[in-house]
């Protein structure tokens, strides 16, 4: 391991970001998220060439054009009305007739029944009914996003009617906004080359790409396999290839439609220079699926990283429910029987698959045992799950395994997420949650009798940030990344406490999210902001020093 005097000599590097297409992404993100039939209207397809067109088009120029629009007419009808008192009260009811018109015209488009009192419903569907339709459609943008008093009073109207998009929904357009900003871009190559310009010569980046094939979401324009394929080309022909660390994608559904998958991902590792493996569990499955652990014993006995991911957002399967999901496969309650799980729409229950706690079933044995023990009760018991059990040395569920993932390395991407990090901060009443402030280096153990008693509290109660701190410091190659994680003060505050704690500060990876971030913060700006919220010394363990161990 390098000594943290003579990292300098080190390159820097960035351990998670994306390069992935538009045409790499399923159309219908938005389902599960926004009522039907939006998702099929405003699907990816449809808005990112308009995004792209608005962004980029420079023929026409349309964000000259409406910028200029947007500054020019208000300063014309401030020249020609708003200075002269009778002027300026013609000019306000006008503008207060077409707001109230274009609110009514809004409500009754709507549908919404405001109130049972007829005369009052007829006067709302009064200007819909004698407005020519032409005029109607310029009237309602108009009133309701032109004039100023106009918006803050679809705002409140929104805000009555309950209609506010909730963070998801937010998420999910800026989203769209992202990946359209992007889309500028066909292929890879050219987001590649947009990334390392934001960092100085030599930084070398963990490229994470993303199979969405089965996340119910619509077919992709452009299949996995082509992603796979321009890493490749990237790879070997690049001449900045040096600098790119692709991983390989695992979703255990394509490992068990596409066997072959599994000598196709070693031979990227022989001989194509891709360096790690990614997987998402909350695309619909375990961690601990048995169509990984295969690949995840391949991976611990040839010391290949794997990044997961380790946050709620907004990127999860869109499928129905499993009947099965109702309970967790593993772990039992204080009654010793199967962990309820109480979630029930998809932007919750995915939650179920990322939660770190399932990687106990990876790093410890007893845990791994049960899993394998699941599988083998499982009928009819198929040749893969035979397969599965000999490469593991399973006997029964009362014998020690003859190999074990204990050694596994993983990094959990974006360490839990910042929303984890504050409710870290602000839980005074989890006792896990706790334990970290009276002793930094305290930790709780991990094993069947202790989880069991204590599983509602650590499921539910304890922060996601106290679980993976808690996994970095019991188990020997588990890290964590703090990608999309870096936008508050007190998250900041926070690291830099971490950075002073022994062994937890050696397995914290600098690493950004590009370009899904961007939507919050450029990586340029993001690398220029870490340059000056910590010392040169921490820096270079978080960008130097960590992901060398990590990834060597």
């Amino acid at each position: 391991m390098p000594n943290i005097t003579d990292t300098k000599n080190l390159p820097i590097y960035n351990c998670h970001a994306h390069i992935f297409t538009g045409k790499h992404v399923p159309p219908w993100l938005g389902k599960k998220i926004i009522p039907w039939p939006f998702p099929y209207l405003i699907s990816l397809p449809l808005v990112l060439p308009l995004i792209k067109l608005l962004s980029h088009h420079r023929k026409y120029h349309i964000p000259r054009i409406l910028d200029k629009i947007a500054r020019d007419l208000p300063f014309a009808f401030n020249q020609l009305w708003l200075h002269h008192p009778v002027t300026y009260f013609i000019a306000r009811m006008i503008s207060t007739i077409i707001t109230c018109i274009a609110l009514l015209l809004l409500i009754s488009y709507l549908n919404y029944k405001v109130t049972d009192i007829e005369w009052l419903t007829i006067c709302i569907n009064y200007p819909r009914q004698y407005i020519p339709f032409l005029l109607q459609i310029l009237i309602v943008p108009f009133g309701l996003l032109v004039i100023p008093s106009g918006r803050k009073l679809l705002l409140l109207l929104l805000q009555f009617l309950r209609k506010i998009p909730g963070p998801a929904t937010w998420e999910l357009f800026q989203r769209y906004h992202t990946l359209g900003r992007f889309a500028l871009h066909a292929s890879q190559r050219g987001i590649f080359e947009k990334l390392i310009s934001y960092y100085p010569e030599g930084t070398r980046f963990l490229i994470l790409p993303m199979d969405m094939t089965y996340m119910a979401a619509g077919g992709v324009s452009k299949s996995y396999y082509s992603q796979l394929l321009e890493l490749r080309i990237l790879k070997r022909t690049h001449p900045k290839r040096d600098q790119l660390l692709p991983f390989v994608f695992a979703d255990p559904r394509r490992l068990a439609e596409q066997p072959a998958y599994y000598d196709i991902i070693h031979g990227l590792f022989d001989n194509c220079g891709f360096t790690g493996i990614k997987i998402y569990p909350a695309l619909g499955y375990y961690p601990f699926d048995k169509h990984l652990l295969k690949l995840f014993l391949w991976a611990s006995q040839n010391s290949i990283p794997i990044v997961t991911h380790a946050i709620r957002g907004i990127i999860f399967y869109r499928g129905l429910k499993q009947q099965t999901w109702n309970y967790h496969p593993v772990f039992k309650d204080s009654q010793g029987q199967p962990l309820k799980l109480y979630s029930f729409q998809n932007v919750d229950f995915i939650n179920n698959f990322t939660h770190p706690l399932n990687y106990i079933c990876l790093f410890e044995e007893p845990y791994l045992r049960q899993v394998l023990t699941y599988y083998s009760l499982l009928q009819p018991l198929d040749a893969f799950t035979v397969e599965l059990l000999s490469l593991f040395g399973y006997t029964n569920s009362q014998t020690p395994l003859k190999h074990d993932l204990s050694q596994l390395k993983m990094c959990f991407g974006h360490f839990g997420g910042e929303n984890e990090w504050n409710r870290y901060l602000t839980n005074d009443k989890s006792y896990f949650d706790n334990l970290f402030a009276s002793n930094s280096a305290q930790t709780y153990p991990f094993m069947p009798d202790y989880v069991s008693k204590n599983i509602q509290q650590l499921w539910q109660s304890t922060s996601w940030f106290s679980i993976i701190r808690n996994c970095i410091m019991k188990y020997d190659n588990v890290y964590a990344d703090i990608s999309f994680t870096l936008h508050e003060l007190n998250i900041i505050t926070l690291l830099k406490e971490c950075l002073t704690i022994p062994k937890l500060q050696d397995r914290i990876l600098f690493g950004t999210d590009f370009y899904v971030v961007s939507h919050k913060k450029a990586d340029k700006e993001i690398w220029i902001d870490s340059k000056s919220d910590f010392t040169p010394m921490e820096l270079d363990r978080l960008a130097r020093l960590n992901p060398q161990t990590f990834l060597y």
